[in-house]
């Protein structure tokens, strides 16, 4: 059985005179440990560091109970975790992900790993879709069904684009807009930045619509329970592979 708590370490006292709040947690009798916005002074703690603050302990126990919740949804599936592994589950369970900051790191790695040639693949990708968004920070929420779709229409229109040459200064260029053959390729390389998080990342770590967008992931069902063929664009953007992990998509939830 998993639990969770607060700890304050005395020895992790701040210039300030403040303590971070941390969570505790327990599993498998092992203890692992992470950080909350919160902070205490010496006078919200008793001697033995415990809150007594009751404002404070208010948030933290909401907090906790939040934390109790997940572990409770999680059943059986929770013999699958190591105390880290749940840490890190619980840690980033709320956390807004940049899937644009994710691929690059990920493109990162590839470099690092001598895979040039895939590395610039997806780099390409990464790039249109901050074109076409107009910004460098992407929710994994917005690319939905009806995004793709738009960003379709983007891919055959002419447009101007910036990217850094081998000075590290941004020149601009006018591209004109890709033919059918063009657009397959694109998105069948999009696909392989979409599936990323599926493919290194570690069990149901992965929350459902972390990719490709909740309304992405309806649309497959839908055309899974019609049993029609998929058009060729539903093929390429529509990973079949999130079928393959029961942790990846809860179908009870798609309605």
């Amino acid at each position: 059985m998993a639990t969770v708590d607060i700890k304050i370490f005395k020895h992790h006292k701040k210039v300030d005179g403040t303590y971070n709040v941390k969570i505790r947690v327990t599993h498998k009798r092992d203890k692992k440990y992470f950080d909350t916005p919160h902070f205490v002074s010496e006078r919200q703690l008793t001697p033995k560091l415990t809150i007594k603050d009751a404002f404070v302990r208010k948030l933290l126990n909401t907090l906790l109970d939040d934390y109790r919740a997940t572990i409770s949804e999680l059943g059986e599936k929770l013999e699958l975790f190591t105390a880290e592994s749940l840490r890190d589950y619980l840690k980033t369970k709320n956390q807004v992900i940049d899937f644009i900051k994710f691929s690059n790191d990920h493109i990162e790695g590839l470099i690092k790993d001598d895979r040039s040639g895939s590395a610039k693949t997806l780099q390409t990708v990464v790039f249109s879709l901050s074109d076409y968004f107009k910004r460098k920070s992407v929710s994994p929420i917005e690319i939905n069904e009806q995004m793709l779709t738009r960003y379709e229409r983007f891919l055959r229109n002419s447009r101007e684009i910036t990217r850094l040459n081998q000075f590290k200064k941004p020149i601009s260029r006018r591209v004109k807009g890709m033919n059918d053959a063009g657009v397959h390729n694109h998105l069948r390389d999009c696909r392989s930045v979409i599936a990323i998080p599926l493919q290194i990342g570690e069990g149901i770590a992965l929350l459902p619509a972390f990719l490709i967008g909740q309304m992405a992931a309806k649309k497959l069902v839908s055309l899974i329970v019609s049993n029609r063929a998929p058009t060729e664009f539903e093929t390429l953007v529509l990973p079949t592979q999130l079928f393959a992990r029961e942790s990846s998509l809860n179908l009870s939830k798609v309605k």
